[in-house]
């Protein structure tokens, strides 16, 4: 306990959380979100990775159930298969997928709203055949739409 409570103190000042899920438990997961309710003011959150599927669908299910409000993040870097914390950080301005964007990061995307994006970044190895080098993506700033 007095190790959360420490992690805490420190995120609270600093405001940056940056997580890595590699080596992950469902109990860690599960932990991850309820520390997420405890920082209203965080203000950049970074997953670098999540490889396990299953600890995908334990973030999912734990962020349903937590339901945290997380309307001061404005720097949100994620890896697609993390894609429904878009559906609770209403209010980023600068997002970054750490891979390249699948169908439900689009739709998540899309199905958040995020009225406030005025930089999305795509960060990945390319490969041949990939549908994102075709095009460059510019979200205009909510004066210009």
């Amino acid at each position: 306990m007095c190790i959360w409570n420490t992690l805490t103190l420190t995120l609270t000042v600093q405001r940056t959380l940056v997580v890595d899920f590699t080596q992950g438990t469902s109990r860690v997961m599960k932990m991850f979100v309820k520390c997420l309710t405890a920082l209203p003011n965080l203000h950049t959150l970074e997953i670098v990775s999540v490889w396990d599927y299953k600890l995908v669908k334990v973030l999912v299910i734990a962020m349903r159930n937590e339901k945290p409000q997380l309307q001061r993040i404005r720097t949100l870097v994620l890896p697609p298969e993390a894609h429904e914390l878009l559906r609770y950080c209403p209010n980023v301005v600068d997002l970054t997928c750490r891979n390249a964007p699948n169908e439900p990061f689009v739709d998540s995307l899309m199905a958040s709203g995020l009225n406030h994006l005025t930089k999305f970044s795509a960060v990945y190895v390319r490969s041949i055949g990939d549908i994102w080098l075709s095009a460059a993506y510019l979200v205009p700033p909510p004066s210009m739409r």
